[in-house]
């Protein structure tokens, strides 16, 4: 503030720097949500015109963020056990117009990016680049590195409900190639590639102000003590709760974000949970429609994107 300075100073340049070291990413570009950082990630991949292959029952942000880059979301299936996209439901997908595959690390927990990545090399569709949707995500590390480092770039959201919270909406994108970085970096201003010189179609303002950058600066320290608190907080749900509801459990490591359980019984969920934490239903299902086993179809696709073949 005595500085004048309210955005692109020293503090967003220093937690930048801060976030991409955290992540293991050679970049860090803040922006002003996740969403926002999602759709330059997908512009920036060239994912215009075609296909991004997002999971069903976490792809309101993706699905959102694609339709403003101008290409068709197409919704895949998600492990019943993890609630995170199933990696082959996601290849079953893959098709001649997929552009991007985005593997979303849901309540904290760790999707499959490597065996997403694994798969399309196998099919010879390197062309298509996968990009991780951390906005649960923050700090976790997998067998093959931290997240945020795992695939072509990372959107991360920094809302003040995230495990690593702005005071309001913030974001930003990780990546580790340079080019795709000065790429993101013209998008997220204007399309400049230089001061008044917006040379980039699908340019927008977005932008992390300093006060954003400033408060999870000053937690990032904490931020794996925090986790230690979350990660212990849900195994004693875990623990307490009846067996009426299911833990949603990940593979590997989680940072829990949310304690997620599953339940047939929406009405009894508030009920049946030990504690006076506040809790709500994530995926209820649609008036009029049949009960799936997964949440992946209790929602009718929104217009203008395309349901993928469904495992149940």
């Amino acid at each position: 503030m005595d500085a004048g300075q309210f955005l692109k100073g020293p503090a967003t340049r220093t937690f930048e720097q801060a976030w991409a070291d955290d992540c293991g990413a050679a970049h860090c570009l803040s922006v002003a949500n996740g969403t926002d950082a999602i759709e330059l990630v997908l512009r920036a991949l060239g994912a215009t015109g075609g296909e991004v292959i997002t999971a069903a029952n976490a792809g309101g942000c993706t699905t959102t963020a694609a339709r403003l880059a101008g290409a068709v979301p197409v919704h895949f299936d998600i492990d019943p056990r993890t609630h995170c996209g199933s990696a082959a439901a996601a290849l079953a997908l893959v098709g001649p117009r997929t552009r991007v595959v985005v593997a979303t690390h849901l309540y904290g927990n760790l999707a499959g990016v490597a065996a997403i990545r694994a798969g399309l090399a196998a099919m010879g569709r390197n062309d298509v680049r996968v990009v991780e949707d951390c906005a649960q995500a923050h700090g976790p590390r997998a067998a093959d590195g931290p997240v945020g480092s795992l695939a072509a770039a990372a959107a991360f959201s920094f809302h003040p409900s995230k495990n690593l919270g702005a005071p309001g909406d913030a974001g930003a994108i990780t990546c580790g190639d340079e080019s795709l970085h000065r790429e993101l970096v013209a998008l997220h201003q204007y399309g400049w590639t230089r001061r008044y010189a917006a040379e980039r179609p699908g340019g927008r303002n977005s932008r992390m102000d300093e006060l954003q950058a400033t408060v999870p600066l000053v937690k990032l320290p904490h931020l794996a003590d925090w986790t230690a608190q979350r990660q212990a907080i849900v195994k004693a749900y875990a623990d307490a709760a009846p067996s009426a509801l299911r833990p949603v459990t990940g593979q590997g490591p989680t940072v829990a974000h949310l304690a997620a359980r599953r339940s047939r019984s929406a009405p009894a969920r508030a009920s049946q949970i030990p504690t006076p934490a506040a809790t709500t239903s994530s995926w209820p299902a649609a008036a009029g429609r049949r009960r799936p086993r997964t949440p992946s179809a209790r929602w009718p696709a929104p217009a203008g994107c395309r349901a993928g073949r469904r495992s149940w």
